[in-house]
């Protein structure tokens, strides 16, 4: 099948529950056998870091990023995240299951979160549905993981010039950085690299987005 298979009725449907503003959002986490911070239990995902691209009615689009510098509950990530998008509009991620797992994890370690929390899990919208029964396309290899149909949608973004590329050397290379006292890399360096890779999957669920208006409309 060379031509993709694209269902444009039902993927209107879906783009038009979105409520705007359109939170893009992901999520970076730190697991390990061994629980590195009191309240964990093993191979628990603690989050350490967010982006969230925010795209309003009138095609503004804002961002916001943060990652924590320690191994610690990310409070002051939840207060600054709450703070840029307050709960309004729909929250956009892919695969949005793990979102909403880590969500209830920090409900139940940060209960002065809940609501809002709640709130983001309640108004969640996940992309990668779409590419799942709506947008077939052979040269995703049969997956719809965000790392095959954003090089085929959305070219001109690229991960291949960032120092990290995926999310497990986010997490190893976080993980260093906070826990190794003989981490001897430029640690602001490193804290860009982090990142800079968040915000392209966030930027790239945009852009997906946006591709998918355009198709409909």
């Amino acid at each position: 099948q060379e031509q993709p298979i694209i269902n444009k009725p039902n993927i209107k449907r879906e783009l038009d529950k979105l409520k705007f503003p359109l939170h893009f959002i992901d999520y970076e986490t730190y697991a390990s056998a061994i629980p590195r911070l009191d309240g964990l239990s093993p191979h628990k995902h603690l989050t350490f870091q967010v982006s969230i691209h925010t795209l309003t009615e009138d095609n503004t689009l804002t961002h916001f990023e943060y990652v924590l510098d320690a191994m610690q509950m990310p409070i002051d990530m939840l207060q600054a995240m709450q703070d840029f998008t307050g709960s309004t509009g729909t929250f956009v991620s892919w695969h949005a299951s793990f979102e909403i797992g880590r969500n209830i994890d920090l409900i139940e370690w940060l209960p002065q979160f809940a609501s809002y929390l709640t709130y983001i899990n309640e108004h969640m919208f996940d992309l990668e549905t779409i590419f799942k029964k709506d947008y077939i396309d052979y040269r995703f290899h049969g997956s719809s993981s965000i790392k095959k149909v954003q090089p085929i949608l959305v070219p001109d973004l690229s991960y291949s010039d960032l120092d990290v590329t995926n999310g497990t050397m986010a997490l190893d290379t976080w993980g260093r950085m906070v826990l190794d006292p003989n981490f001897n890399e430029d640690i602001e360096a490193t804290r860009q690299h982090l990142l800079d890779y968040c915000k392209l999957d966030t930027l790239a669920m945009v852009k997906i987005y946006e591709v998918l208006k355009e198709l409909i409309n």
